[in-house]
């Protein structure tokens, strides 16, 4: 008797449509203004917890197109394909008019979702505004698999902790502000990005970043006039891979504290840091090709701060400089370096001269050619014989990032793609 009445209420409440959760509506928008809903802001005031709003291929721009604010909601705003290249938010009608793309500024999470959109052509980038062209302020949402193009200003800006996946920051441009792709301080975490050819005047030429986690991103050709030619500020860094590119004065690819680890940086240059100006602690990772103007050195410890470097690669570095005291490894005013298992070769400034002169042969620490498979071809792993190699490096395990791939008797270069496909 009592299971057949709590049948009866259980039916009850599912006719109701109590018992279960209400199916989510996907909301339609043209970028014509024909679809279900005029502009993606008419949808978005429209849906509620769950919903979707789908963007039919098209470009869209104009009142109700353009900052368009989330309020919230724990919706996701997508292309009706998932392709970026399918739908195209223009939020500005022309430079100096401020112009941004997305809101969030009520507290969303990660249930809040913005994804498979391309933004170009925002401008955000003065005194008075500069505060990103998609804007996130104490807002956690997830923004994956968008490209951000031609923006001028910090193409996204937050505080928070969203989650930026998958996404392609290309060819942003910051006059007054910083970090041309990203500008952010809060516990950001962005991972399998690319970001190419960003540049800007100030700090970050492709990212400005406090308390951040980079995973697994591609920086190529990015730029800035005074500190940082890709990253500035302090991060966890990981698993990414930085390639030419630099900047004016310092930190030709990163500037400021933080912690990289397993990182290849070739190419790029600066005044001071060839490939990083800062403190913190660099971790099995490669330097190659780098130079630097003034001590011809991949990394400089900034004046009364410390550094930990270890298990790396430093070889094959550039000087266009004409000091007396050209090192790889430059230490500022009462800055101080500890270098454990780490191998300093064949840099134009000289190897283990200078202030680290004496840690040479300690700890770990050798100079000895990291026998590359193919340095020419853009393959960095190992030949089995390397000093480098984990079976003979005298107990420091691996040296640098690439471990072997390849043996004496029979060289099999991976291509430069294949290599940046290990971290994909």
């Amino acid at each position: 008797m009592m299971s057949r009445v709590l049948g009866s209420h259980i039916a009850l409440l599912v006719a109701a449509g109590l018992g279960s959760p209400a199916a989510a509506d996907i909301l339609l928008v043209n970028a014509e203004g024909t679809g279900q809903y005029p502009t993606i802001q008419a949808a978005v005031d429209a849906a509620v917890d769950g919903d979707e709003v789908q963007l039919i291929a098209g470009t869209y721009t104009g009142d109700g197109n353009r900052f368009v604010d989330f309020l919230g909601k724990a919706i996701t705003l997508r292309s009706q394909s998932g392709n970026p290249a399918d739908v195209i938010v223009t939020p500005s009608d022309g430079m100096y008019e401020l112009g941004r793309a997305f809101i969030f500024q009520s507290g969303e999470t990660e249930l809040s979702v913005l994804e498979g959109i391309t933004i170009s052509g925002g401008w955000a980038d003065g005194p008075n505004d500069p505060a990103g062209i998609v804007r996130c302020i104490d807002a956690s949402p997830t923004i994956r698999n968008c490209v951000f193009e031609y923006n001028y200003g910090s193409a996204l800006a937050f505080s928070g902790a969203p989650l930026i996946q998958n996404c392609v920051f290309r060819d942003n441009f910051c006059i007054e502000g910083n970090g041309s792709g990203v500008n952010g301080s809060g516990n950001a975490i962005i991972e399998d990005c690319t970001f190419t050819g960003n540049s800007g005047e100030n700090f970050g030429g492709a990212a400005f970043l406090a308390g951040a986690t980079v995973r697994r991103c591609v920086f190529s050709e990015n730029g800035v006039y005074y500190s940082g030619g890709s990253i500035h500020g302090g991060a966890l860094i990981e698993d990414c891979v930085f390639s030419n590119g630099g900047a004016t004065y310092y930190g030709g690819f990163i500037s400021g504290g933080g912690t990289i680890r397993r990182c290849f940086f070739e190419g790029g240059g600066a005044e001071q840091g060839g490939a990083i100006f800062g403190a913190g602690v660099i971790e099995s990772c490669t330097f190659v090709e780098f130079w630097g103007h003034r001590w011809g050195d991949a990394i400089t410890v900034f004046a009364g701060a410390h550094a930990t470097i270890m298990n790396s690669i430093i070889a094959f570095g550039h000087c266009y400089c004409n000091q007396d005291d050209m090192t790889p490894i430059h230490l500022r005013e009462d800055a101080t370096v500890d270098i454990l298992c780490t191998d300093i070769y064949g840099n134009e400034a000289g190897d283990w001269v200078g202030p680290i002169s004496d840690q040479l042969g300690k700890n770990g620490n050798i100079s000895a050619d990291p026998l590359f498979c193919d340095r020419d071809a853009g393959a960095f792993t190992l030949f089995g014989n390397s000093p480098c190699a984990p079976a003979h490096s005298n107990g420091c395990g691996l040296i640098g990032l690439y471990d072997v791939g390849c043996e004496p008797s029979s060289v099999e270069a991976k291509s430069w793609g294949k290599i940046k496909g290990m971290y994909r």
